[in-house]
């Protein structure tokens, strides 16, 4: 009885020991809290196809970068932003500085390095056709003339440059249905205009994330017929003159309510819109202001915000203990922020991270959308 006794002890004392190892000792696999968050699972199961295709990652280039540029060649697709159409259809080669640039950039010895770079790298080119005039953009809308007058120019640009997509980049906050029923017509007709011409010029339309969700310029479901792909600007939901700090592109979390987020936007999204057909615009910029406080919703003062680049933000943290600087993360958005302190006054910069993005793409790839677009 007392060997048995002493067997039975060994035995329990030695599975508690081996169990209190696992436990000390056990790592649990990394997983993304995206998987496990129940914000995320809002797609009935239906809507979540397995991907067929590669992701896209399309890349903007606004021609005031295009002499520094450095191009990724995981870059799948890069649009030239962009040349600038008039009230009349003419793609906009003199006037003021802004229109000039554009075309001047699409003519320089720049692009056409960076042409050959794109080749070497099977990188898609697409061009940027945009207007952010209310007023020019509804007198071309409204004119047949202009719009044929715009087809022929693209079949110039076209000829001229190995193009594969147009890119529309109409940003105008539209409540008229009459402009929004001719913006249709004028995407439908381009549409028609392209396939009919060509054996394959991708278009596609960049919208505000909250496009889906009220009448605005673009009317979702009515173009998808028309688009290949509609480029979700997923940012901007706090700007410059925002008069409190907050984030730039929240992904949860933000907003009245937690309803102005970027998951709460791709719900209305994808009741009108295959997943498939949608791009997820990605910030790789922030905003910084002057702030009353360090709280992550302090006041701004007046006309103090301005863009941050990732330069701008790496040069605050270099002087991390000079600046008295706070690294701070937002767990209802996902993103970060830092605060800092000048000469008395308070400074807050929202920004996005390789953790904020990293949750941004897990969050494509879940819901199987096409791609991101930078």
């Amino acid at each position: 009885k007392t060997k048995f006794k002493l067997l039975t002890l060994s035995l329990v004392w030695g599975f508690i020991s081996a169990a209190l190892f696992l436990w000390f000792r056990w790592e649990m696999p990394l997983q993304s809290p995206i998987s496990t968050q129940t914000h995320f699972r809002f797609a009935p199961g239906e809507w979540l196809r397995k991907a067929i295709n590669p992701p896209i990652i399309y890349g903007f280039l606004p021609y005031w970068n295009l002499q520094e540029a450095n191009i990724n060649p995981k870059l799948t697709h890069l649009a030239y932003f962009g040349l600038t159409v008039g009230p009349d259809g003419s793609l906009e080669t003199e006037g003021d500085s802004e229109s000039l640039a554009g075309y001047r950039g699409l003519q320089s010895e720049n692009f056409l390095n960076l042409l050959a770079e794109l080749n070497q790298n099977r990188t898609q080119l697409e061009l940027v056709i945009k207007q952010f005039s209310s007023n020019d953009a509804q007198k071309f809308l409204s004119s047949k003339e202009a719009q044929n007058n715009l087809f022929k120019q693209l079949d110039s640009l076209i000829l001229a440059y190995p193009i594969s997509g147009i890119n529309l980049d109409f940003e105008l906050v539209d409540t008229e249905e009459k402009n929004q029923n001719q913006f249709t017509e004028f995407v439908k007709q381009l549409s028609q205009y392209l396939k009919t011409r060509y054996q394959k010029i991708n278009l596609s339309v960049d919208v505000y994330a909250s496009a889906a969700s009220g009448k605005q310029l673009w009317n979702v479901a009515a173009l998808e017929p028309y688009i290949d792909y509609f480029i979700v600007m997923a940012y901007d939901f706090n700007q410059r003159g925002s008069p409190q700090a907050g984030p730039v592109s929240p992904l949860i979390g933000a907003g009245e309510k937690h309803k102005d987020n970027i998951n709460a936007y791709l719900k209305e999204f994808l009741e009108q819109v295959p997943q498939e057909k949608i791009l997820l615009g990605v910030p790789f910029y922030g905003y910084e202001w002057q702030t009353i406080s360090r709280d992550k919703t302090a006041n701004t003062y007046p006309d103090s915000g301005r863009t941050a680049s990732y330069q701008r933000v790496q040069e605050i943290l270099d002087q991390k203990k000079v600046l008295n600087v706070q690294e701070n993360w937002d767990d209802e958005s996902l993103v970060p922020y830092i605060s800092y302190k000048k000469t008395e006054e308070t400074f807050i910069i929202y920004y996005e991270n390789q953790r904020s993005l990293a949750y941004k793409i897990d969050y494509v790839n879940q819901l199987d959308l096409a791609g991101i677009a930078i």
